[in-house]
């Protein structure tokens, strides 16, 4: 009997595509089906169950949504079938055709009913409805309210008249489903009238159920061999191992000056010659309407979704595609800019391991170059693009000190052979600079090492820059100064070993405040790179996080603050040749250390003596909630100075304190004496004495207060310098907004007297707030909060900066008032490839 039933049952997927106007078909099927059942934790998954003679199918129905997520992505990977319904009438129509029309070409196989209503249906309002189907994730955007939306409505409703009530759409429809070849077929209904909705189930029913068959024999066994496979046994290479020809490639060279508008005004290219002649000067007018108002109504930095970019093997040559699906892919990235809703735009790129990692790290590189370009370029012209303006002779001698340690670079990449785990670390940073510079560039991709002193390398040497300005004796600019850089970093055990928490403030100077949260997933040996993915905090253009805030696959996280250098004859410990800048060794660090000593001993190889900074590294493998903390390898600091570097394990402070603050001051005594800020502290007083600067005394008074990521959040954005008693000093006003957890230069007046000029008012503070915690790290998450603080003090607006017209700002919002947010990837981290 249990054999019979098995046969008498079967389960089948369908995905539910179009916007939120298809809860009319929804309506009907569910109706049709013997029983109805929504998913307890997921309410856009839905379960009919449909009896067709002796055999019962459990169909699982989910909506997800327009927006371009993982879960949409999976929700069509797996459907058996799509349907795609749109009423006719609807202005959005035209928007569903083109988004659907990709997703569905991709899936050569899947059977597809295009199901067009021709009844005006009103939107779905969420709010009225007890089925669950929900729009809110679809990406539509209601018409605007203002002076061009109106027009745009009127317009479109003369154009609708002239058109039929939709005959457009209509005829879109079908040559959408010809296009589409057998597996597709196009069912016009007019939902008012509509009785034949059991009819329609079985007949989805049976489609997929013959589709859910061929999947089953053709996919399964794949996947268990895949599985199967031992992560210590040798794998002869896979065919997709062959390296393409790289000298010829499709859409690589293209440049996009507008992603988002070149894209919408191709789809709107092809669809529109498609279409029957009959309808199509109506339609072209029709879809320039739409053009104008999705686009150019459309205000830059308010994406809600991201935008997909993959590099893929094609007829044997690297080919830059869109979407993040294709066979033979090396490397996907995924873009979304949302700085004036969120303070933050954010990039996520995917290397496939079938690949040699050079070829990885490179692809990697071109896309986030292609994907952010726009926003890197306003980092360049706000950063970097000024930098040698009145300072000719020493950007000789920058240049020519750069340009030597590159020679040194080449020069050991040649020499070393790929057996040198480290300097393969080094060959493939650099690979995926060189793929970021050419794909910022629009360049051919061309996967090697260019060593061009590009405006993009310039920033990576950034921190670098703090450091190497004082040996080249590069005059101050009182303005961009980059001396006296701080940040405020915090680690915190919370009472009873509940949660281990770690957090970090950077400090800046405000033209820095265009950033990137970043994800890379390589697919490199994870034996040898345990740190094979990494979430950091950064900037557009920079390979590693420059605050510094990591997390890393391996279970480390990292932060430091920099140190500064009063005893510049250590600089005499700097050299071109013979040393890697921070950047570069940090990268490696990340991703070749499997614990927080072996971080430390990587990250001391080849001591720049430049971007000194103390950092701490906390192993979180080392970590259990409610258990007595791990006596050794739970946390280390490392402190650098040029030609020196002092790291030792301090899971001791933490046992003894529950926390260790970080704010821009030397804990180790070596660290100390070496590097002035003994003679510092004599001459300034406790501003420079670790434990009694003002922010090793809020640290002190109030760590007990952390109990959770709230309240770390509360603590770390904290400034009240006016009523503050650690934010005095001896000045006029008697305080300074930078002496805070979170800084605020710019609330210092200008025509007040300091101690000294970083007390006083600048061009400098909190840029933001990142910390996670046990929880979070697990997926290598963590919450965050862009732009300087507020809410005690007002929130930044260049606008009422006076320094506005002297930094630069382009691509900024002008009021930095966001929330905090959970940052949360749509790259599942941890999965095998």
């Amino acid at each position: 009997m249990g054999s019979d039933d098995e046969t008498r049952s079967s389960e089948v997927s369908f995905v539910l595509l179009g916007a939120s106007q298809k809860t009319v078909l929804f309506d009907k099927l569910r109706e049709a089906a013997d029983k109805y059942e929504r998913h307890v934790h997921y309410p856009d998954v839905h379960y009919l169950t449909v009896r067709i003679g002796d055999h019962n199918h459990t169909v699982e129905l989910t909506d997800p949504g327009m927006a371009r997520t993982g879960g949409r992505e999976m929700a069509i990977k797996k459907a058996d079938i799509a349907i795609l319904y749109y009423s006719a009438p609807k202005l959005s129509t035209m928007t569903q055709l083109h988004s659907l029309k990709e997703d569905l070409e991709r899936k050569k196989n899947m059977p597809v009913r295009i199901i067009c209503d021709v009844d005006d249906v009103a939107d779905y309002d969420e709010e009225d409805s007890s089925t669950g189907i929900s729009s809110q994730s679809e990406g539509y955007e209601s018409d605007p309210d203002h002076e061009l939306g109106m027009k745009r409505r009127r317009s479109m409703e003369i154009i609708r008249k002239q058109s039929d009530d939709g005959t457009i759409a209509i005829d879109m429809g079908r040559q959408f489903a010809t296009e589409l070849g057998d597996r597709c077929v196009f069912i016009q209904i007019s939902s008012s009238t509509y009785q034949d909705q059991e009819t329609l189930l079985k007949e989805l029913v049976l489609a997929s159920t013959a589709k859910a068959r061929t999947r089953s024999r053709s996919l399964i066994p794949g996947r268990l061999m895949r599985r199967s496979k031992s992560r210590d046994t040798k794998v002869a290479p896979q065919p997709a191992t062959v390296v393409p020809d790289y000298s010829t490639i499709s859409g690589a060279s293209e440049r996009e000056e507008s992603p988002r508008r070149r894209k919408g005004e191709q789809k709107i290219k092809v669809f529109v010659s498609s279409i029957p002649d009959s309808t199509k000067m109506a339609a072209a007018v029709l879809f320039a309407f739409l053009l104008v108002g999705l686009v150019g109504a459309q205000k830059e930095g308010l994406d809600e979704k991201y935008t997909y970019k993959q590099i893929c093997v094609v007829d044997g040559k690297l080919t830059v595609l869109n979407g993040f699906d294709c066979r033979n892919q090396i490397a996907v990235g995924k873009w979304k800019n949302s700085v004036n809703a969120t303070g933050w735009t954010f990039l996520e790129v995917e290397t496939k391991p079938e690949y040699d990692p050079e070829l990885q790290a490179y692809t990697a590189g071109y896309l986030e170059g292609i994907l952010s370009q726009t926003v890197l370029h306003y980092h360049i012209e706000n950063t970097v693009a000024d930098y040698c303006t009145n300072f000719t002779e020493y950007c000789k001698r920058m240049t020519s000190f750069v340009n030597e340690n590159q020679m040194w670079v080449k020069k050991t990449l040649e020499t070393t052979g790929r057996d040198d785990i480290y300097w393969s670390g080094v060959n493939r940073t650099f690979h995926q600079l060189t793929g970021l510079i050419d794909g910022y560039e629009g360049r051919a991709i061309n996967p090697s090492i260019s060593y061009e002193l590009h405006p993009i390398l310039l920033l990576n040497w950034n921190g670098d820059f703090y450091d190497l300005e004082k040996k080249l004796n590069k005059t101050r600019d009182p303005i961009t100064d980059q001396t006296g850089e701080k940040c405020s970093g915090f680690i915190k055990v919370t009472p009873d070993n509940a949660d281990l928490l770690i957090s970090q403030v950077t400090m800046s100077g405000f033209q820095n405040m265009l950033r990137v949260l970043k994800l890379y997933k390589f697919g490199y040996d994870r034996a040898l790179y345990p740190g094979y993915a990494t979430s950091i905090a950064s900037y557009p253009g920079l390979l590693y996080s420059s605050d510094d805030f990591a997390l890393m696959s391996s279970g480390l996280a990292i932060i430091e603050t920099t140190i500064s250098v009063f005893n510049l004859t250590l600089f005499n410990e700097t050299k071109a040749v013979g040393q890697l800048p921070t950047w570069v060794r940090a990268v490696v660090a990340n991703q070749m250390a499997r614990d927080a000593r072996e971080w430390c001993h990587l990250y001391a190889k080849y001591n720049s003596g430049t971007y000194n900074n103390q950092w701490a590294v906390l192993d979180y493998n080392k970590f259990e909630k409610h258990k007595p903390l791990a006596e050794y390898g739970l946390f280390y600091v490392l402190e650098q100075m040029p030609g020196k570097i002092v790291y030792s394990d301090l899971t001791w402070f933490l046992k003894k304190y529950s926390y260790f603050p970080s704010y821009n001051i030397p804990f180790f005594k070596k660290i100390t004496d070496i590097s002035g800020f003994v003679g510092q502290a004599a001459k300034m007083g406790d501003w420079f004495k670790w434990g009694a600067a003002p922010r090793a005394k809020i640290f002190e008074r109030d760590h007990h207060n952390v109990k959770d990521l709230a309240t770390l959040q509360t603590l770390m954005r904290y400034n009240n310098y006016k009523e503050e008693e650690f934010s005095k000093c001896k000045c006029n006003p008697p305080y300074s907004a930078e002496a805070a957890i979170s800084a605020r230069g710019d609330l210092n007046p200008a025509n007040g007297t300091y101690e000294f000029p970083g007390q006083g008012h600048v061009n400098h503070g909190a840029l933001d707030y990142k910390g996670t915690n046990v929880d979070m790290m697990k997926n290598l998450q963590f919450q965050a909060q862009g732009g300087p603080t507020w809410g005690q003090v007002p929130a930044f607006k260049w606008s009422e900066f006076d320094f506005k017209d002297k930094v630069k700002h382009i691509g900024h919002p002008d009021e930095w008032k966001f929330n905090l947010m959970d940052v949360k990837w749509e790259t599942n981290v941890f999965t095998e490839e």
